[in-house]
């Protein structure tokens, strides 16, 4: 919120109420009062104050003045590990519950995509560019695009690490099929079957299954729904175990929404050179902040080379044209070599288009438009969330992502609200998968990546079977 003069203002009054300052249903102060102590104009406070309703922090209320919104919900609470919770030799297999449909004519269906609505995409640019980029190529188009990538789309890709605070040349980037090709390269290059690699609890679940598939041993770390990974945990467990990587995302993180601090950034960093365990750092939620800068990054700490950074344009631009990148840091030549092993190359002509896009500088002001929209669909079912769900649920406050981490009340059987959404036409993923040690049995993740009125019934209704006796674990003892 910081890059004009009210958006400062707004983030500080933000800030004031995160930490306690202004309670839910409090007055926050005046118009007139705040621009009086700030030195500012009163229209300044007004567009700040404007900014803070439009996101539903306050709200106001006629000839009384400007109020913290009751709507959020308390914090989910972390769950609890004990040292002997980190034997990965306890660690079982996720359960999975069946697959996740997107049917149109069932729209709460898309709760349980983290994806984002096509609508919201700049299309007709990014159609215009692609038609243009095949007529330039012809022929050409049809070819391979050897490795690493399109040169014009990797300078453009390290132009945006500026933003992050990555500083990189485009002989870094090495474009890949989305970012869970350039996860998996970065997995592959830094570990062997067998070996323990560590992760943040709850995680996205592919990151588990790949684990899995791959021959590897998984160590959970406890992450916490404002400010990610628990690092004092994975301190002990760099200590006691032989761990050879840790994977995280690192910014509004799926499912928790957590983003670490900056400070903890580097503390992160700077512990796992101290240990020589690599770091993957999966970025592809940092783009969809809420507010005007997206948060720095781990990457950005790295000084030697240890932490391979993961991103896409799949959660920002187009989902479709898979478009993603790795910087391998010290590992980059052996995820060169992988790729070249797996598959040579990604679509040529999106590539050149997209490249034209971002070249006319056209990701920007989409990003702005998206930012907005965003934060409005994660309020508005946050919102609902808050109204419809039994008393004693908690939900998490992400400030970026489409993730929102909901705890319901304690004997919460979220395995069978989902058998029960789901004929109801309601999708959800249950938090057990997000866990390979089968924790997490009363939450849910719900995605804000698209929002309409269907949708908003569709969570109203969720919220009104969790309270029913037969989604109650101790109503079937």
């Amino acid at each position: 919120m910081s890059e004009t003069l009210y958006g400062s203002i707004a983030q500080m009054v933000l800030d004031a109420i995160n930490a306690g300052s202004y309670r839910e249903g409090e007055r926050i102060p005046s118009i007139r009062s705040l621009s009086t102590r700030l030195g500012v104009s009163v229209n300044t406070v007004k567009e700040a104050y404007s900014l803070l309703e439009s996101r539903r922090h306050i709200e106001g209320r006629p000839q009384s003045g400007f109020f913290v919104r009751r709507t959020a919900l308390p914090l989910p609470r972390a769950t609890s590990h004990i040292a002997e919770s980190l034997d990965p030799t306890k660690m079982s297999i996720c359960r999975i519950m069946g697959p996740f449909q997107e049917k149109k004519e069932n729209p709460g269906f898309v709760l349980s995509l983290a994806n984002i609505d096509p609508d919201l995409m700049p299309e007709k640019q990014l159609t215009a560019h692609l038609v243009e980029q095949t007529r330039i190529a012809g022929a050409r188009a049809l070819e391979y695009q050897f490795l690493p990538g399109d040169r014009e789309l990797r300078e453009q890709i390290a132009r945006l690490g500026v933003d992050a605070g990555i500083v990189s040349g485009p002989d870094e980037v090495l474009i890949t099929n989305g970012c869970t090709e350039a996860f998996h390269l970065a997995l592959q290059a830094v570990s062997r079957p067998g070996d323990l690699i560590a992760m943040e609890s709850p995680s996205y679940m592919n990151f588990g299954f790949l684990a899995q598939e791959m021959g590897l041993r998984v160590l959970e770390i406890p992450g916490d729904p404002q400010d990610g990974i628990n690092i004092d945990i994975l301190r002990f467990a760099l200590k006691h175990h032989d761990i050879r990587a840790l994977i995280l995302v690192s910014n509004y993180s799926n499912p928790l929404g957590g983003t670490i601090p900056e400070d903890r950034k580097k503390e992160l960093v700077e512990l796992l050179e101290e240990h020589g365990v690599p770091l993957i750092e999966d970025d592809v939620y940092g783009d969809t902040c809420f507010g005007y800068r997206r948060p720095g990054t781990c990457k950005a700490y790295d000084r030697t080379g240890n932490v391979i950074y993961c991103s896409s344009f799949s959660k920002s631009l187009a989902a479709g044209w898979r478009i993603g990148w790795v910087l391998g840091g010290r590992y980059r030549e052996k995820i060169l070599h992988l790729k070249s092993l797996f598959n040579l190359a990604t679509s040529s002509v999106t590539q050149k288009a997209l490249a034209a896009f971002l070249r006319e500088e056209s990701y920007e002001k989409h990003l702005r438009r998206l930012r907005a929209v965003l934060a409005q669909q994660m309020f508005g079912l946050q919102e609902v969330v808050a109204r419809s769900f039994p008393e004693g649920t908690r939900t998490s406050r992400p400030q970026g992502g489409l993730a929102l981490w909901v705890e319901m009340p304690a004997g919460t059987n979220s395995i069978a609200l989902y058998h029960r959404a789901m004929a109801a036409g309601i999708g959800f993923t249950p938090g057990p998968a997000f866990s390979l040690s089968g924790k997490f049995e009363n939450f849910i993740r719900l995605c804000a990546g698209f929002w309409n009125a269907d949708i908003a019934n569709a969570v109203a209704k969720l919220g009104a079977l969790a309270a029913e006796r037969e989604v109650r674990r101790d109503a079937a003892s």
